[in-house]
């Protein structure tokens, strides 16, 4: 079960690029390493009880 939504990502890759640029300011790419550190920095979108309304089907 993932707490992460799309959203993450719209916010994941702005944040990676500049951890690229604090460590090099002449980067040219993000690395793998860059969007590791991003994500760690980031909260999840969802509770976990918001992911389990949604699997629960409804009456």
């Amino acid at each position: 079960m993932s707490l992460w939504t799309s959203e993450t990502g719209l916010c994941v890759c702005p944040q990676a690029a500049l951890l690229a640029l604090q460590e090099d300011m002449e980067a040219s790419s993000i690395k793998h390493a860059d969007f590791l550190r991003a994500l760690g920095l980031m909260s999840p979108s969802l509770t976990a009880q918001q992911v389990a309304a949604y699997h629960t089907p409804p009456m």
